[in-house]
């Protein structure tokens, strides 16, 4: 299974993410209490989430996989909350606008004052359903808010969403019911916080992703290691690297060098067991490129 490539979203991905989240959120109790008419769903959806997409593309705080088949809008840490702009008033008509705001104030009702990450909107056009691929966009906020050493939050107010959440690793924080919604099925809205950082995550419950089959040229399965959660790739310095975290050693992660002249990568393990962020896998990466040999494309004797 090949594991899909993470990108920043840049504002010429605007349109295809647009696309992404109108046709994946079609059901979504909450964006339909906003905007109930079959007719204009398409059009007022589009520009909620343009509206979003727009708020955050700069912080680069948007990723994506494929350009926007699977999206993961991420707001960073701020101390002052952030109300719907003036540019939706020009493309909502009053009612929905007003909904608009009273979801949002029942949103931020239910959030701490310390300072968090917040997962706004998570993801993926109904046409790659099936392939994990939130899960996978999701991490790289994850990986952020534990390089800054902070809780990640999110809500959602479908019930079948918190088991999904619960297999990724969060924890329901705490349950609400606001006036707004009560004219929605199930309109609890669970606030989830993310595992610690240095906590050892567990093996999703429906498996880590990669083949089990043994492969020529390496050791028996039942001495190769499991790995927990999706596989990354990100590209460092123009060359591309898959990582795995090892499921049963805390701190533990393979690098695959996806790129590279041969089939071959390197392994680390961290002495304190907790997990590497971004920044710090970023850095790995470039330290071992460091050590290759340009004319071989192995470690420079």
């Amino acid at each position: 299974m090949t594991a899909p490539e993470i990108t920043v979203a840049t504002p010429e991905d605007r349109a295809p993410v647009i696309a992404s989240l109108v046709a994946a959120f079609t059901k979504d109790p909450v964006l339909r209490y906003l905007f109930p008419d079959e007719a204009t769903y398409p059009q007022y959806a589009a520009a909620f989430f343009g509206h979003l997409f727009d708020k955050r593309v700069r912080k680069e705080t948007i990723w994506t996989i494929e350009r926007g088949a699977s999206v993961a809008i991420w707001e960073p840490p701020t101390m002052q909350s952030e109300w719907p702009d003036d540019d939706l008033v020009a493309r909502l008509p009053a009612d929905a606008l007003a909904r608009v705001h009273t979801y949002d104030e029942a949103v931020h009702a239910a959030l701490p004052a310390a300072p968090y990450w917040y997962l706004g909107v998570l993801g993926t056009h109904p046409q790659n359903a099936g392939r994990r691929w939130g899960h996978a966009v999701m991490r790289a906020g994850l990986l952020r808010a534990a390089a800054d050493d902070l809780p990640a939050i999110l809500e959602t107010s479908n019930p079948d969403n918190v088991e999904v959440y619960g297999r990724a690793g969060w924890e329901v924080g705490g349950t609400h019911l606001h006036g707004a919604a009560a004219h929605v099925d199930h309109a609890a809205s669970g606030v989830g916080v993310n595992p610690p950082a240095c906590r050892s995550r567990r093996v999703a419950e429906e498996g880590a992703g990669m083949s089990t089959e043994p492969e020529p040229g390496l050791a028996p399965d039942h001495t190769r290691p499991r790995y927990a959660e999706d596989p990354i790739v990100i590209t460092v310095d123009g060359q591309s690297f898959r990582i795995r975290q090892r499921a049963e050693t805390p701190g533990g992660y393979d690098f695959d060098w996806l790129s590279g002249p041969h089939d071959y990568g390197f392994g680390i393990t961290r002495a304190d067991g907790c997990a590497m962020t971004l920044p710090e896998m970023e850095e790995a990466i470039r330290n071992f490129l460091a050590e290759i040999d340009p004319t071989t494309g192995y470690l420079k004797e």
